[in-house]
């Protein structure tokens, strides 16, 4: 019975993924344009973010256009007060740890987006 016990332990432990944390794919918030909305409620929200100080450590620098039209590659968003419209829904954390991605907000267009872009 023991044994058995023991075979069982070890496969959940083996069944189970090797970062149990909620990391999001690289390519998947360097994908993140358009429409944004922020939300004050975090289960709405496609994503949570960290809103960096500074631009090192950031994932994602961000450029903020005057329109919707113009945020249309990696990195340039368009904030918008209807929910709606937006492509996405990000909620703002306070706390790095808890975020999905964190962000840099950029002056210089050609700076936004990841660093593979």
């Amino acid at each position: 019975m023991r044994k058995l016990l023991y075979i069982f332990i070890t496969l959940v432990f083996l069944s189970a993924p090797l970062s149990a944390g909620v990391e999001r794919n690289h390519n998947e918030y360097c994908r993140v344009f358009g429409t944004i909305y922020f939300t004050k409620h975090p289960a709405e929200a496609d994503f949570k973010i960290y809103i960096q100080e500074d631009e090192g450590f950031a994932d994602l620098l961000v450029f903020k256009e005057e329109s919707e039209i113009y945020a249309d590659h990696s990195g340039h968003w368009y904030v918008t007060d209807t929910e709606s419209f937006a492509d996405y829904t990000v909620y703002a954390v306070e706390e790095e740890g808890y975020a999905d991605f964190s962000v840099y907000y950029t002056e210089t267009e050609s700076f936004s987006g990841c660093d593979d872009d």
